[in-house]
């Protein structure tokens, strides 16, 4: 059934240069585009992304991602 492959939603794990990743936020599964409001200057920050199908099913985490602000 392709709507199985049709993301309910994204997870994205957000964690400071040196600290631990965690659930940040979750939007929904057709977004395309997000923006993180809460950062703070001179920052660095790491991120994955997990995408959440129904049922209960969730995809592996990207790659990780890391962004100086």
């Amino acid at each position: 059934d392709r709507a199985d492959e049709v993301p309910e939603s994204f997870s994205i794990y957000r964690g400071e240069e040196l600290g631990k990743i965690r659930l940040y936020a979750t939007v929904k599964g057709d977004a395309r585009t997000w923006q993180d409001t809460g950062l703070k200057r001179g920052t660095s920050y790491k991120y994955r992304i997990q995408a959440n199908f129904k049922r209960g099913a969730v995809s592996r985490f990207s790659e990780l991602v890391i962004i100086k602000y």
